[in-house]
This record gives C-alpha cells, structure tokens and sequence, in this order.
C-alpha cells in the first residue's frame, strides 16, 4: 500500500481538462515505487493521491490500484483468502 501511484502508468496520469494546461498529459507518479515496485513484483500495489485516476493498472506480473476518493463516492472491495479472491470498483 503506498500513498502515490507508480510513474508512468494510467493511474498517474493528468488527464482533468480543470488541471494546468502544462500538467494535462503528463505523468505525475512516483519513480522510487515504480522501481520498487520492478525490483520486488509484488502481487496488488494500493495506491491513491491523484484521485481523478481510480482505476486498474498493471506493471509486469504486479496489479496496480488507485482506490480514489470516497469523497467522489468511489469504494474498492477487496476480499483476500490467501489470494486475492475478489477485486471489485464501484
């Protein structure tokens, strides 16, 4: 679970047509956990900060999720039972 999503996927990236016109189409992700991230594989990354981007992503073999803002009404389910059982958005 990290705060900021992984660099350079869809979870970074600025696409709000109310953000800065030299912001819009630009990745505003962490690089330290995109390469940790790359070095350890894990199986489910949680990540949020940039909250217009709620969403699944994917980074090699590694499940990226931005759970958004539940101020926007957004909600992630996760049920784990020694794998991830179930992963829905709503």
């Amino acid at each position: 679970m990290t705060h900021n999503s992984p660099y350079n996927t869809k979870l970074d990236l600025i696409k709000d047509k109310k953000a800065h016109k030299l912001a819009r189409g630009k990745h505003y992700g962490s690089y330290l956990e995109r390469l940790m991230i790359n070095r350890f594989k894990p199986n489910l990354v949680l990540c949020g900060h940039i909250h217009e981007n709620f969403g699944i992503d994917k980074l090699g073999k590694s499940t990226l999720v931005n759970v958004g803002s539940t101020r926007e009404g957004k909600l992630l389910l996760l049920i784990l039972m020694r794998k991830l059982k179930n992963l829905r958005l709503s």
